[in-house]
């Protein structure tokens, strides 16, 4: 169940609808702010390229409307990229966890540049998260399957006391979630291994809402893309900047 509670976490802080959080992480921010290394993280030096196998794209819809976000995956490496584009300025966020990097891309006007990020570790917040909110929700299979971008996925519900809702997991696939809202500067993984043995799972759909206002609050999560791509980043493509 520790698992499923860290994985919820992640999600609704990566989502500017879920103020109920707040206090939460208010209360984790000054061990926050001591994981967090200005210097860029390690010495070690980043390869040549950054490779991709599967590009994962993900719409989140609240009362402001719909966010997409396309993150492109290296399964076997603790590495991910959000790509975001804005007419003609592309910009990348890259997490090298393995090296501990972070990394920030951006092209635009026929220019490239690349510079060091502070680095992070979401995963060590997520685990603070976890144990923050363990033993307060709740998770069971409906016994429900659903095809989502061409998986299909098992149905869950989960409840706790102030909200409700249903996550979608897909077990076809071994990718690492974590890897995938941690990127959001939130902690939320592997809702995967519930106290009922489920295996593990990445999540694919996530429809949550307040008990007491359901419309007003409601939050859906959703992977409208999930396939096998050879995207890479040549790094020595880039200027490098600020370092």
């Amino acid at each position: 169940m520790r698992i499923f509670n860290l994985c919820i976490c992640i999600f609704f802080l990566a989502s500017p609808s879920f103020a109920q959080f707040g206090d939460l992480t208010k209360k984790l921010g000054d061990k926050v702010d001591d994981m967090l290394d200005p210097k860029g993280g390690s010495n070690m030096p980043i390869p040549s390229i950054y490779e991709f196998d599967y590009e994962y794209v993900m719409n989140i819809t609240d009362k402001n409307g719909t966010t997409s976000y396309t993150y492109y995956i290296n399964s076997k490496d603790n590495v991910i990229a959000m790509k975001n584009v804005d007419k003609d300025e592309i910009t990348i966020m890259l997490d090298d966890h393995e090296r501990k990097k972070s990394m920030l891309y951006m092209e635009g006007n026929g220019n490239k540049g690349r510079t060091k990020m502070p680095y992070l570790d979401t995963r060590k917040i997520a685990e603070m998260i976890s144990n923050k909110q363990e033993n307060k929700s709740t998770i069971i299979a409906t016994g429900n399957k659903k095809t989502i971008a061409g998986y299909e996925c098992t149905e869950y519900k989960t409840e706790d006391k102030k909200n409700n809702g249903l996550i979608f997991l897909n077990n076809e696939l071994e990718i690492n979630e974590l890897l995938i809202f941690a990127m959001q500067n939130s902690p939320m993984a592997g809702v995967a291994q519930s106290s009922m043995g489920s295996k593990p799972g990445l999540i694919m759909e996530l429809q949550f809402q307040n008990k007491k206002k359901p419309e007003k609050n409601k939050l859906t999560f959703e992977c409208v893309r999930l396939e096998k791509t050879d995207y890479k980043i040549f790094n020595d493509q880039y200027y490098v900047t600020g370092q």
